[in-house]
């Protein structure tokens, strides 16, 4: 499965490239205007560590879903995508959540949300399955190397609900969100796993 590409636009963020039928969101001249798309993390700045209780070194070695505040996003939005992963040095990457279908007015993403295909208390959203097959958000996971690893957290401005069913695997998300994406964006986080001899979890960021 072909995934999205993306162009590094520094600080932790990167903005999506249109794809043929999708736009960026306009100023009124044609013009792409990706800032009409605006999220962010609310337990971590862009680009920074991401706190142990969303990754697999938490107390019940699982981590809880991280919270997004979605601040802004380019109309006709109709309903909004996310996904979390991890890109490793081979040209895929690990899934570690994919929700869709979550309302546009819903401002915020709580953290701790249930591995449930539908979860009611945000709108009817859907969660799929993540790289371990199962429903819902699996903690961030990288080899314990001390250094840390890079994750991608990206947004999804769609121009139609999804048509995938609850509990679905990413390439079916992947395939329907081709054509419903009216703007994309992700930011980054960083977290990393201390070696067996004991070298510290975190390395400073550059």
């Amino acid at each position: 499965m072909r995934r999205r590409q993306v162009l590094a636009a520094g600080g932790g963020l990167a903005v999506s490239l249109p794809l043929a039928g999708c736009t960026s969101g306009t100023d009124g001249g044609g013009e792409p205007t990706p800032d009409l798309l605006r999220f962010r993390p609310t337990a971590f700045d862009p680009g920074g560590a991401v706190p142990e209780r969303f990754t697999c070194e938490a107390d019940d070695g699982t981590g809880i879903s991280p919270p997004f505040a979605v601040e802004s996003l380019p109309p006709p939005t109709e309903a909004v995508g996310l996904v979390v992963e991890f890109p490793n040095n081979v040209g895929s990457t690990f899934t570690h959540w994919v929700l869709w279908n979550v309302p546009p007015d819903v401002g915020t993403i709580p953290a701790g949300l249930p591995a449930e295909p539908t979860l009611d208390a945000l709108g009817g959203a859907r969660q799929g399955r993540n790289g371990i097959g199962r429903v819902g958000y699996v903690g961030l996971c990288p080899p314990p190397t001390g250094e840390p690893a890079e994750y991608w957290f990206t947004l999804y401005a769609l121009r139609r609900e999804l048509d995938v069913p609850a509990g679905a695997g990413r390439d079916a998300f992947d395939d329907a969100v081709e054509t419903a994406t009216l703007a994309s964006r992700r930011l980054t986080g960083r977290f990393g796993r201390s070696v067996p001899d004991g070298t510290p979890t975190r390395t400073p960021l550059s």
